[in-house]
């Protein structure tokens, strides 16, 4: 697979607000609780270039991360009436989260890409994304070298996206520890990723 990395994109904050309003509507419907609906991901900082992916985070109470909730998740993402077409990856290479993808739509039909994470309230992938997206918000200059390290990340070619991600290590942990970190809360969350997750789905 190959990366591609565009400058950002005015658009992309109102395609969040119209993704996030259509899960609100497919949850509520199914009756699916949860905390928060959440902007993550490079799309969320300002100036920042990023993969043209929009990365949604839903936030549940910790007591609410196990089996039974994830099917619920599934049946409102796979069947929802805006927002249905979703597939499940598990925890798509990154331990204490659900991951989702959206099925292509039909040909002609315009649906931004978009990736949908569940997590719990206080857990490691909850506080990683929160974090690193704040923190870059507040400081342009690390925000400039984490475009820089994106940029030539991107190139070449890779069996799946974790192989990117890997090699954003450095600048992660970087911007981690100027939101306060420890080095032992950063080394817990890089031991959550998989570094060669198998790319079936589970549905």
């Amino acid at each position: 697979m190959e990366i591609w990395i565009y400058s950002y994109q005015e658009t992309w904050p109102s395609s969040f607000q119209k993704i996030k309003e259509e899960l609100a509507s497919d949850l509520a419907r199914a009756r699916v609780s949860y905390l928060s609906i959440d902007h993550i991901g490079s799309t969320a900082v300002p100036q920042l270039i990023s993969k043209n992916v929009i990365d949604i985070l839903i936030v549940i109470p910790s007591a609410n991360f196990k089996h039974v909730i994830l099917q619920q998740f599934k049946g409102a993402l796979m069947f929802g009436e805006k927002q249905g077409g979703y597939y499940c990856l598990g925890d798509g290479g990154v331990q204490g989260r659900w991951s989702f993808k959206l099925h292509p739509g039909d040909a002609g039909l315009e649906r931004v890409e978009r990736h949908v994470y569940v997590a719990a309230e206080g857990s490691v992938p909850q506080r990683n994304y929160l974090a690193v997206r704040d923190t870059l918000r507040e400081e342009p200059v690390l925000r400039e070298e984490y475009g820089a390290v994106k940029l030539e990340a991107s190139g070449g070619e890779f069996d799946n996206v974790m192989q990117y991600a890997t090699k954003k290590n450095d600048i992660i942990r970087k911007i981690l520890r100027k939101a306060g970190w420890s080095e032992e809360e950063i080394d817990v969350k890089e031991s959550q990723a998989v570094k060669d997750w198998p790319r079936r789905l589970e549905i």
